[in-house]
């Protein structure tokens, strides 16, 4: 489902496939693992791509590019050559409830995911932003969005 005709790995249907799978299934995971917030999302999230991965890819973890570890790194053999996708994950917390908190949260990952991909050479990059507030409606949770720093496009989607 996630695979265009040609081959490549289509990260808008991979993307919006897990925005659902995470809206149907996020509750089951707790928000409140004891000195881990990210753990749920980042396990669910590595459990998802590794079926996308398998056979035709490779996902590497806390890759160490240039020291700073970006969360996720897709590599995916295309019949036309490999595709380089970074994943950052981060967490609004209710630390984070205020909009201007919220921005700077935002703006951080952007800058640090378009590192990442300029170091390896990414073409695609994607900030994933999981809303682990209380009383927050999904379809303020569901987004996406596209953020340009520089030269370099990343997208943003909201969970």
């Amino acid at each position: 489902k996630w695979i265009d005709d040609d081959g490549s790995l289509n990260v808008e249907r991979l993307m919006r496939m897990f925005q659902q799978f995470w809206r149907e299934n996020s509750d089951i995971w707790s928000a409140k693992i004891a000195g881990y917030h990210e753990a749920a999302p980042h396990l669910v999230f590595q459990a998802f791509l590794q079926r996308v991965g398998n056979g035709h890819g490779m996902i590497d973890r806390e890759f160490g590019f240039g020291r700073k570890r970006a969360d996720l790194y897709l590599r995916w053999n295309a019949p036309k050559g490999e595709q380089r996708i970074v994943f950052e994950l981060k967490m609004r917390t209710e630390r984070d409830a205020s909009e201007e908190r919220f921005k700077n949260l935002k703006a951080d990952g952007i800058r640090q995911t378009a590192e990442y991909a300029d170091i390896c050479g990414a073409p695609e990059a994607c900030l994933i932003i999981f809303d682990r507030r209380d009383n927050i409606s999904w379809d303020e949770k569901i987004y996406t969005e596209t953020a340009t720093t520089g030269n370099r496009q990343i997208s943003v989607w909201g969970l």
